[in-house]
């Protein structure tokens, strides 16, 4: 397997982990419940980041995973869905704030509060420098 195909397969799996609604801090350990006990920690860190698994691993993925080979290891699962892993992310992090939390979140940008439920919707999304300030607000890496 390529380094290519290895960052496809491992951007795969975490999407369709993401999908079933499990949350990325217990990928790994829920990845260890649907695979044979012989997989190490590495084999389940080179699912999720890239690295590179045989062909018998890949084979077990696929069946935990209920998934076809070629989807799993060259398809795009993430942009064939649809899904807008931004406003994703926002709902996520905005419903964890606490009660009050979008309008202090649209305070502190300086725009309106329906603004944000605009971007939530996927009616319009944020301009380039309201993402870096959306980054600090949440105090997430500078590189977005």
């Amino acid at each position: 397997m390529s380094e290519e195909q290895g960052d496809r397969l491992s951007q795969n799996v975490c999407f369709l982990l993401w999908r079933r609604g499990i949350r990325p801090d217990t990928w790994q350990e829920h990845l260890r419940g649907l695979l044979p006990a012989v997989w190490s920690d590495g084999d389940l860190r080179a699912a999720l980041t890239g690295g590179r698994l045989n062909y018998a691993r890949i084979a077990e993925l696929v069946a935990a995973l209920g998934v076809e080979e070629q989807e799993l290891v060259y398809g795009d699962l993430l942009r064939d869905s649809g899904a807008d892993v931004l406003v994703q992310n926002l709902r996520y992090l905005v419903g964890a704030l606490e009660r009050g939390g979008k309008k202090e979140l649209a305070s502190d940008l300086g725009i309106d509060p329906s603004t944000v439920s605009r971007w939530l919707s996927n009616a319009s999304r944020p301009p380039a420098a309201t993402l870096r300030e959306l980054a600090a607000f949440f105090r997430l890496g500078a590189d977005v």
